[in-house]
């Protein structure tokens, strides 16, 4: 009897089936991840906003040299300026690390079609001054009217504008609610300010003068999303909450 000597393989039609398959699910695994990919930008995106309103809430409050700083501001603020001075070769200077409080804070405004952010920060004044019956701290100066085509004055010294988005990441709306406007209304600017030393919280809406004072439901909301929206992708939105001085992102539709 003769012995069959073919061998068995895949067939033409076999192998194309499979590299068809393969190829399909390569596809989906690649728009899966940059699916992926695009939401975790977009959070971080609005985290990034979140981060820094907590990062001038506590740059106003602790400074930024630790303990030794936190008793120079207390020092200074129960009427007894610290030494900030350091002897050197060349002479006595001020010390880098024993600077005085300052106020901190953030803006974000829109120039011509798109908006720039950063954040700042402001020399203290800790003279008192007599006002609505009541003496208070002089406190930092007001920002005036800035036409945010980036807001460096004598009263403010930026220390990073490069609150940058994403390409293809756009800040679609900028809304102030009120307890009396439920709807929001469409802003351009807004700064957020606080200062020592109890971190003082002041807002800037548009062309408003700074305020302090604030009722429940007060909030400001900024939108982020990308220009191209997929069809499963959500846009971020950021919440921040004046009358709490907190801030928080949610998911739009």
């Amino acid at each position: 009897m003769k012995k069959n000597n073919l061998k068995k393989g895949f067939t033409l039609v076999e192998i194309l089936i499979v590299i068809m398959i393969v190829g399909l699910l390569s596809t989906l695994a690649i728009n899966g991840y940059s699916t992926y990919r695009k939401s975790a930008i977009l959070d971080l995106t609005a985290d990034e906003f979140v981060s820094y309103f907590s990062w001038a809430q506590d740059r106003s409050l602790y400074g930024t040299y630790g303990e030794e700083k936190m008793d120079n501001i207390k020092s200074f603020f129960e009427g007894n300026p610290p030494d900030l001075t350091l002897s050197t070769r060349a002479g006595t200077v001020l010390d880098s690390k024993k600077v005085l409080p300052k106020c901190y804070g953030l803006y974000i405004g829109k120039t011509s079609d798109d908006y720039s952010a950063g954040v700042f920060e402001q020399d203290f004044a800790g003279k008192k001054i007599f006002m609505h019956e009541n003496w208070i701290y002089q406190g930092c100066p007001d920002i005036g009217n800035p036409d945010f085509q980036g807001i460096e004055n004598s009263k403010v010294n930026i220390l990073s504008d490069e609150l940058s988005l994403d390409p293809g990441i756009v800040i679609k709306k900028m809304s102030y609610f009120s307890t009396t406007d439920s709807s929001g209304i469409s802003v351009n600017s807004v700064i957020m300010r606080f200062s020592p030393p109890d971190a003082l919280f002041e807002s800037k809406v548009g062309e408003s003068n700074l305020k302090s004072t604030y009722f429940e439901g007060e909030r400001l909301e900024i939108e982020f999303g990308y220009v191209t929206k997929e069809a499963d992708q959500d846009d971020r939105k950021v919440v921040f909450d004046l009358f709490n001085k907190k801030s928080y992102v949610e998911k739009i539709r």
